[in-house]
């Protein structure tokens, strides 16, 4: 989810980081409403679609590893390297989110947390998988971290066979492995984990990344694919079962959500969004995706404490409030980004470079 170099040469990619992390805050700004009181109800489908956009992240996120690591006339990145700059990337603003969420669970807040424990805790300090998490949305996060370490011990081959195609089969290979596997894992959560085939997007993506780097012309004529996969993500909770509006299960998921995903980010690869003011507030927001997705669960808590707290604005039509709700939780991660995130990973920029340098 993080930024990187990547995703600053392909412009497009930013763009479609905007508009997951803007599909996820509403999906939750639509669960919190219900909370209300007025008649006027999110449909169940339109609010469940909104989870899609970690699906998009999932494949941008497999699409990007390969293509930083393999784009380059250089070698591959050492190991160490690789997981250095994903984890600068990724701890320095979950850390402070976690403990934020730390912070307001002991001042009463967050009363389905009362119950965490301390190895729960650590566990998700370390975005390692647990029976609870810290922070909800970090989810992701934990999924993400394993994809970065078994890419990570894949680039060890890079002294005796560093190529793309021996390096992807071996990720792709674990990853397999690994789903196919995870129901002999216990305990549950951690087969829950390894089995859920939410994972294999990660594959698709750095399957459409090998193809851009062998065959870039193809995607000319994809510039509009991102049309019918949007009506598919939209439509797919309408014929799909499931229990909840928290997303779709299983297999399901991976082939109406994740294979729409991979057509919407072939059909913005060659996007050149221009310097109008428009263009640059998307890549803005793109910049600040992971700071919209880690800090907008702070903002539905206390949009759902208000629910519950006064009866005057539960009665009120929910459509505008989400609306504010959105606009609210976009404002706070684009500040978390431009006043602390930016500021960090330049400082973590310089840091890596001093140590390269001594």
């Amino acid at each position: 989810m993080p930024e990187s170099e990547t995703a600053r040469s392909l412009p497009g990619i930013q763009g479609l980081r905007a508009v997951a992390s803007l599909l996820v805050v509403v999906h939750h700004a639509l669960e919190e409403s219900g909370g209300g009181t007025h008649p006027w109800r999110s449909p169940a489908w339109l609010t469940t679609a909104g989870a899609a956009g970690v699906d998009i992240f999932f494949v941008i996120s497999g699409f990007i590893m390969l293509h930083v690591s393999f784009a380059s006339r250089h070698s591959p990145p050492h190991p160490g390297e690789f997981l250095w700059k994903r984890i600068v990337r990724i701890y320095p603003l979950y850390l402070p989110c976690a403990f934020t969420v730390l912070t307001l669970k002991a001042a009463g807040f967050y009363a389905a947390l009362h119950g965490l424990g301390f190895r729960d805790t650590v566990l998700s300090l370390l975005l390692l998988p647990s029976d609870q998490k810290l922070l909800g949305v970090a989810w992701t996060l934990v999924f993400e971290m394993w994809f970065y370490a078994v890419f990570a011990v894949a680039l060890v081959s890079r002294s005796a066979a560093p190529t793309i195609v021996i390096s992807a089969s071996i990720i792709a290979g674990v990853i397999l492995a690994a789903t196919f596997a995870g129901a002999g894992f216990a305990p549950e959560f951690v087969r829950a984990f390894f089995g859920d085939t939410i994972m294999l997007e990660f594959c698709a993506g750095m399957g459409l990344g090998y193809v851009f780097l062998k065959h870039p012309q193809i995607f000319t004529k994809l510039t509009l694919a991102w049309v019918p996969a949007f009506v598919v993500i939209a439509a797919a909770p309408l014929f799909v079962p499931h229990e909840t509006t928290g997303a779709l299960p299983g297999p399901a998921r991976l082939f109406v959500w994740g294979l729409p995903a991979v057509l919407i980010l072939a059909s913005v690869l060659l996007q050149k969004p221009g310097r109008s003011w428009w263009a640059q507030l998307w890549t803005l927001l793109g910049n600040a995706s992971y700071a919209i997705y880690l800090t907008h669960p702070f903002v539905m808590l206390f949009y759902a404490k208000a629910l519950n707290a006064s009866q005057a604005l539960a009665a009120l039509p929910q459509a505008p409030i989400v609306l504010s709700v959105t606009l609210v939780s976009t404002a706070l991660g684009v500040l978390v980004y431009l006043f602390f995130e930016r500021p960090v990973m330049a400082y973590t920029r310089r840091l890596t470079s001093s140590r390269r340098s001594t």
